[in-house]
């Protein structure tokens, strides 16, 4: 995969975000709502709902397709929307409640039968296991044992959340066998498929029992083709069935002040999410699928003042501006050692994301698709909830203070490259390496890639390290040693080591030697042969 052009931003938008961006800016943190919502689960009076299950449809190989049609394949241009890993028909939401706004749909057997699945399902942290238990507490159900459940979210006048959830159960399990748990488990708003039999829970005269009913009895009590907002309906159609988790939903309802979704731990996500898909948004849907790669697909219909292309252009731009500005927040934080080097890590990992996003449109909604390998899913969910959990935790971000102001504080530089510290790890980046030592010692390293590129260097380049209790500057030494493309230097001071660092009024520089010899620049005097 090649990387997506960067397009040019209107400068309105390049102003610092608030520090939520860390999670709103990465996609992802959509599956921050969708936690919140399955946690929640079993609130709400009785919904109403009846699915069919959908067979799994094949998965495609990984090359690119135009947003308005899955076949028509053509020869990667780099710039071309990815094609989608899965191709089976829209979310089946016949017999939902009318005038739903959210709509949730996973498929956990699925998801937990893939390597990834376990890692996933940690990445999402403490709400992770909340909604969990919240699901297996109302169907009396495992989540593995679970092909897919939807549910459905609105709210009433008078009445508040009005929750459906609908559970199809894997097809090797016996309606037999489920009743007796069913009954001590099952919520009123909840209806489990097995085979081709429906359960559900109803109230007669103060006494509650267990309904053992077919999908055609329940049908008739409802009607077949739900009533959604427009926005919604039109979105739907561009959902896909197969995909392992989905959430659909209307900013507007969302974001509107009638009630209080984005409450709690949730919180810091609300200016997040609305600052990332603005205001010309009428429906939204994030999709996630991890089969040989990790899949991410944000579709977006736009309001009737704006349209696809304009849309798809706007987010893309603002995904572009995502690894600099989760950056800028990231090194802001008082990071716990528990979650320093993860956190550390994100702004690379955001910035992948950017890299391998493309973007598109048809005549209904802008796309955006992204491919990374498998495990980068867990890790980028990972990475935002600890970047979420430290904002709050441990006092957010330092105030009145700001990195670089701290950093140039006079001798502070040179000071805290001294301190000791410790770095090991088999496999990194030069400049996830670099960020952790960043963090380590506080001190802003800033990489200069445009003298990289002049002299051949890449940032990517692989290696492992392994310093316990030794100087700051004495590990940055070896980080750039390591990062070296010339392997034939015999240290810091030979001719061939191209990589260095100055110091700066307030931040440390990587660099190469040609770049500061040109610039006359001062080495530090590791560097400088030996008198």
């Amino acid at each position: 995969m090649e990387e997506v052009p960067r397009k040019p931003v209107d400068s309105r938008r390049r102003k610092r975000r608030s520090d939520l961006l860390i999670v709103g800016g990465v996609l992802v943190v959509l599956a921050g709502a969708l936690v919140y919502a399955a946690r929640d689960v079993i609130t709400g009076p009785q919904g109403a709902a009846v699915i069919v299950a959908k067979p799994q449809a094949a998965i495609g190989p990984v090359s690119v397709q135009t947003a308005a049609a899955d076949s028509d394949l053509i020869d990667d241009d780099g710039k071309t929307v990815w094609t989608s890993p899965t191709h089976g028909p829209p979310l089946d939401l016949t017999y939902i409640q009318p005038d739903t706004e959210i709509i949730l749909a996973l498929r956990p057997a699925e998801m937990l039968a893939h390597p990834e699945g376990e890692k996933v399902l940690a990445a999402f942290g403490p709400l992770g296991q909340v909604a969990v238990a919240a699901v297996e507490r109302t169907t009396g159900m495992q989540l593995r044992d679970i092909e897919q459940l939807v549910v459905g979210w609105q709210m009433q006048r008078d009445v508040g959340w009005v929750t459906t959830q609908i559970v199809q159960l894997r097809s090797d399990i016996a309606p037999s066998e489920l009743r007796a748990c069913l009954k001590h488990h099952l919520s009123y708003s909840t209806y489990v498929f097995a085979g081709d039999r429906v359960y559900f829970m109803k109230e007669s005269r103060g006494l509650t029992g267990l309904i053992d009913t077919t999908p055609d009895v329940l049908a008739e009590l409802f009607p077949p083709e739900p009533l959604f907002p427009r926005d919604i309906g039109r979105l739907v159609r561009h959902t896909d069935s197969a995909r392992q988790m989905t959430i659909v939903f209307r900013p507007q309802f969302v974001f509107g002040d009638q009630h209080e979704l984005f409450a709690g731990a949730m919180a810091p996500l609300r200016s997040a999410i609305e600052e990332f898909l603005g205001n010309d948004i009428g429906a939204a849907s994030l999709s996630m699928h991890w089969d040989e790669k990790f899949f991410i697909e944000l579709v977006a219909v736009p309001t009737l003042d704006s349209s696809p292309e304009r849309t798809s252009d706007e987010l893309a731009g603002r995904v572009n501006e995502l690894p600099d500005l989760v950056e800028s927040v990231v090194l802001g934080l008082d990071v716990s050692s528990y979650g320093r080097r993860v956190v550390a890590r994100f702004p690379e990992m955001v910035r992948k994301l950017a890299a391998y996003t493309r973007h598109g449109f048809d005549k209904n909604c802008a796309v955006l698709r992204c491919y990374l390998p498998a495990v980068a899913g867990h890790n980028l969910l990972m990475g935002a909830e600890l970047a979420l959990a430290e904002s709050q935790g441990r006092g957010g971000v330092r105030a009145g203070v700001s990195p670089r102001a701290e950093a140039s504080s006079p001798g502070s530089i040179m000071e805290r490259l001294q301190k000791k510290t410790s770095l090991r790890f088999a496999r990194e980046e030069l400049e996830a390496a670099l960020d952790m030592l960043a963090q380590d010692v506080g001190v802003e390293i800033l990489i200069r890639g445009q003298d990289l590129q002049l002299d051949g260097i890449t940032r990517n380049q692989l290696f492992a390290i392994d310093l316990a209790d030794a100087p700051a500057a004495e590990i940055l030494v070896e980080i750039l040693r390591r990062a070296n493309p010339d392997k034939l230097a015999a240290g810091p001071a030979d001719p061939r080591q191209k990589l260095v660092y100055v110091v700066g009024p307030e931040a440390i520089f990587i660099t190469t030697r040609a770049k500061v010899a040109e610039r006359g620049e001062r080495l530090p005097d590791v560097f400088l042969p030996t008198p």
